[in-house]
């Protein structure tokens, strides 16, 4: 806590674990911005049970659930945290409490396909080492993250699902063939196979190594 209302605090110069013997960097955590975030699963709860509402318990929450929930987050006091399990000296060094909402099925989609290093680009790559392609139409993607979504995994979730939707491509890829997954793909059914105007070569165990090691050039 001393670290939050500001103190010259003793950092190990390599990182890692403070040694007794060993020389430190004084650092003044002064002027230093805290952010102290978690899931505080449960939490709703109790804010449920100060305004008279009856809890939500366990199991799947659906998204309307989730919603639900988000509305009652955006309620809570500081008393709400005590009662969760945060002490009295925390809570009143930080003074701002900041709810999110929840990740909807629009965010898991975009995630998916429109962030840096997206799950299905790198899994689009993997299938071009094998001389063949990858893609998603959109309805297949929203099903994804509405899947994700119903699991109550999050964004980490999605990588699960999408693992079991190209179980049967991964396997047995063909090379020359694009490879689509559609809507009826995720539920269940097999990609629709197109072949390629111009089939893709396996790359070799040398270019692969480049690729991994980042040098590709």
């Amino acid at each position: 806590m001393k670290m939050l209302e500001g103190t010259i605090a003793t950092v190990p110069p390599q990182g890692g674990y403070k040694h007794p013997a060993q020389p430190g960097i004084p650092f003044d955590t002064t002027n230093v911005l805290f952010i102290c975030g978690g899931a505080f699963v449960g939490l709703e709860d109790i804010i449920a049970k100060r305004l008279g509402r009856g809890g939500f318990g366990f199991g799947q929450m659906s998204e309307n659930r989730q919603v639900a929930a988000d509305g009652l987050l955006r309620q809570v006091k500081p008393e709400d945290l005590e009662a969760f399990g945060l002490i009295p000296e925390i809570i009143g060094r930080l003074p701002v409490i900041a709810p999110l909402d929840a990740l909807g099925v629009d965010d898991l989609a975009r995630f998916l396909q429109s962030t840096k290093g997206s799950l299905i680009q790198q899994f689009r790559k993997l299938v071009r080492f094998h001389g063949a392609d990858l893609t998603f139409t959109d309805a297949a993607v929203r099903e994804i993250a509405r899947i994700a979504l119903e699991r109550g995994t999050g964004a980490r979730g999605l990588r699960s699902v999408v693992e079991e939707v190209l179980e049967g491509v991964l396997f047995e890829v063909e090379a020359g063939v694009r490879y689509v997954i559609t809507e009826k793909t995720v539920r269940g059914g097999e990609a629709v196979k197109q072949s390629l105007s111009q089939p893709r070569a396996p790359l070799s165990w040398h270019v692969l190594k480049r690729l991994a090691s980042g040098k590709n050039r």
